[in-house]
């Protein structure tokens, strides 16, 4: 390999919205204009992704360009470092239900950039991911509680669930029926 292959700068961006059951090569056969390589594709989950690595000088240009799947258009952006939060109004006097998602959205915003903001209908909870590493408000968001519509808010740092649940006791080892009758006999 030359030394100019190896000091390309590369950027990653990410696509989202791909149809399911679209394949890889055809992710590959788009990005190839741009002499991008598909690092990661994630087409079994509910909503398929990818990241792609682009040298930096065709970045803007593979930004740009629309990328059509059948009929459906793909979300193709940047991909940046994320802050994500819990949002909920169960330990608070407020509803979350009864603010319009676009104004909280619009609260966010002016606290840094939004990616993504859900709310599940009727649980009072949502969940919100903003751009990491900007100079704004962002990190500053956790264990506060925020007032929007005469709603109040809380938000907590979401945290990941990592790894699986242990269960406790002697489960699956079969230690309880071989012992049975065995050892020291009847005592009286």
């Amino acid at each position: 390999m030359t030394e100019a292959a190896e000091t390309v700068e590369k950027l990653q961006i990410c696509v989202k919205e791909i149809p399911k059951d679209t394949k890889k090569e055809v992710l590959e056969e788009h990005f190839k204009q741009f002499d991008g390589e598909v690092v990661k594709y994630v087409e079994n989950a509910k909503n398929p992704y990818a990241f792609v690595d682009v040298p930096k000088e065709k970045f803007d240009e593979a930004l740009e360009a629309e990328l059509k799947i059948g009929e459906k258009v793909c979300n193709v952006a940047k991909k940046y470092p994320l802050i994500k939060y819990f949002i909920e109004t169960t330990s608070t006097d407020g509803d979350l239900n009864k603010i319009d998602a676009d104004k909280l959205k619009a609260y966010f915003e002016t606290k840094g950039k939004v990616v993504s903001l859900e709310v599940k209908e009727g649980k009072q909870i949502g969940f919100l991911s903003m751009v990491k590493g900007l100079d704004d408000e962002a990190a500053d968001l956790a264990w506060h509680t925020h007032t929007i519509e005469e709603q109040t808010v809380n938000v907590k740092e979401n945290q990941e669930k990592r790894g699986r649940k242990r269960r406790g006791g002697f489960r699956g080892r079969g230690r309880g029926k071989r012992r049975r009758g065995r050892g020291r006999g009847k005592r009286f």
